[in-house]
């Protein structure tokens, strides 16, 4: 049995935990009772002959003709109620999985003080953002106080709207005045649930800034990182000018909070915003340049500077969905390559979508995650075919385009779901645009380093302004085109399901 299908299995079996929501003895049983059939089943001539472990896993999913058991020989036929019954295993283990994760809140979760003001103690976790009611960050909160009472034990994280002139950094330990809330629900993938994905229930809104403690809370190894990710940034605004360095920190440590707002429409009118999001692009290349850094090293070492660079990198750009999922790809790419196994794209996604949703099950509803494995999955799959089509064209413009039509032929149908909009102009604004993503990350890390070194600085500051100023334009064109992007009615989940059925049947039929 092949690992995509014991992975796809698994993820059918948390969407099938979210759309019925058992209580978890319901797939714990149905587990065991898979589990005790397997172990149950006669060992078959071909299992016999292959042994145990990896090899009879490869041994039972060598005969894909086996779709039924009519007309098989008799010693085959345990061998397609044991794939069946290793799918329905890793189903039943994901609806558990996805059961043991709802969230249950006692007394001493923060979330129980919802709806009471309240002053709350905590330590900022992550990096405060600019949204619409001010400055927005997350804390994990130790201890709280009601009015005329003393504090009282808390834990939970807290997502904290206050002023947007009050800095913040992560490991501070704040005093904070507020009332607590819990985040507005809604239909679909709304903002309350994609909080909850990130183990955030309720919000301090108003909060005021009552005091600060001197001690730092948080990992010393996450301070050291959000304090490089706060110099690499400063740095860049002081080395290059607006909008061109806020670009360049979107692009390098995928932040967009100082990109303009009009700017960041263009991009999402053209259908470039997976630029300004570290995603599988920016991973492969990273490890592209390490790569090309380690060309001299001996092969062991070269390999421990790529995980040791796609790691820290992960990291410092904030570990998001999309992020990690990539990240875990490469790695295991890597690592195949290493060990002397061919290392083979599929079976590296659907391993590192496994991986991440065992850590956190709800990740197979943020929309990042679903628009980054998408993409991935249909440049996989696509590249070959469109590459084909577009033998006679220039390298580099058959290779860009190709990228591009393929991550869109997956991918459009779920914009279309979330964000109800059809850019017309991603084709020619890919085609244009990302070219000049490999030059600017190259180019913006040595300005980060040696921008200030005379003349060196000067030219490589000029060069980075060169190309992004190039990028901006054809993205500000192209977006700002009166049919860049068509609204579109409520197209419903049936509709993504209809689209992905027929492609994959088409697929097939290649």
């Amino acid at each position: 049995m092949s690992l995509i299908a014991l992975a796809v299995a698994w993820m059918a079996g948390i969407a099938v935990g979210e759309w019925l929501r058992p209580a978890w003895p319901l797939p714990a049983l149905l587990a065991g009772a898979a589990l005790l059939l397997l172990l149950g089943l006669p060992r078959s001539r071909r299992l016999e002959q292959e042994g145990d472990g990896f090899n009879s896993l490869r041994a039972l999913g060598a005969d894909r003709s086996a779709s039924s058991g009519r007309g098989l020989p008799s010693y085959q036929r345990p061998d397609m109620l044991r794939r069946v019954l290793l799918l329905v295993l890793l189903a039943a283990l994901g609806a558990l999985r996805w059961a043991l994760a709802q969230p249950s809140f006692g007394p001493q979760d923060v979330v129980s003080y919802a709806g009471r003001q309240v002053e709350v103690c905590g330590t900022v976790v992550g990096e405060g953002e600019l949204g619409r009611s001010g400055l927005v960050f997350p804390i994990s909160a130790e201890a709280l106080r009601l009015e005329g009472m003393g504090w009282l034990p808390v834990h939970g994280l807290i997502l904290v709207q206050g002023d947007r002139f009050v800095p913040v950094a992560y490991g501070e330990r704040l005093i904070l005045r507020g009332t607590l809330s819990r985040p507005r629900g809604g239909s679909g993938s709304s903002y309350r649930e994609q909080l909850a994905r990130e183990g955030i229930y309720v919000l301090l809104n108003k909060a005021e800034d009552v005091g600060r403690l001197p001690e730092e809370g948080g990992l010393w190894m996450a301070r050291a990182l959000f304090a490089v990710r706060s110099w690499a940034r400063a740095r860049l605004e002081s080395l290059l000018p607006e909008p061109q360095a806020s670009l360049l920190v979107g692009v390098l440590l995928g932040s967009r909070t100082s990109i303009p707002a009009e700017v960041q429409e263009a991009f999402s009118r053209s259908g470039t915003s997976h630029i300004l999001a570290i995603s599988g692009w920016n991973i492969n290349i990273v490890a592209a340049f390490l790569a090309a850094a380690g060309r001299p090293l001996p092969r062991k070492a070269s390999w421990v500077l790529i995980v040791a660079g796609i790691v820290l990198y992960t990291l410092l750009v904030g570990a998001s969905a999309a992020v990690l999922r990539a990240a875990l790809m490469g790695i295991l790419y890597v690592l195949a390559q290493q060990a002397g196994r061919p290392g083979h794209g599929l079976t590296a996604l659907f391993s590192s979508a496994w991986a991440m949703t065992l850590w956190s099950p709800g990740l197979l509803w943020d929309i990042g995650f679903q628009l980054s494995f998408g993409a991935t999955l249909g440049m996989l799959l696509f590249v070959p075919l469109w590459s084909a089509h577009l033998a006679r064209w220039p390298r580099f413009l058959s290779e860009s385009l190709a990228a591009t039509l393929s991550s869109q032929f997956l991918t459009w149908p779920l914009i279309a779901l979330y964000f109800r909009q059809f850019s017309l102009v991603v084709p020619l604004a890919n085609l244009l645009a990302c070219p000049a993503l490999p030059p600017l990350m190259l180019l913006g890390t040595l300005t980060l380093f040696l921008g200030a070194v005379p003349f060196l600085g000067d030219l490589l500051c000029g060069l980075t302004w060169l190309v992004a100023s190039y990028m901006l334009a054809i993205v500000g064109w192209t977006g700002n085109l009166p049919w860049a992007a068509l609204p579109l009615p409520p197209l419903g989940v049936g509709f993504v399901v209809v689209y992905y059925a027929l492609i994959g049947w088409w697929y097939r039929s290649q």
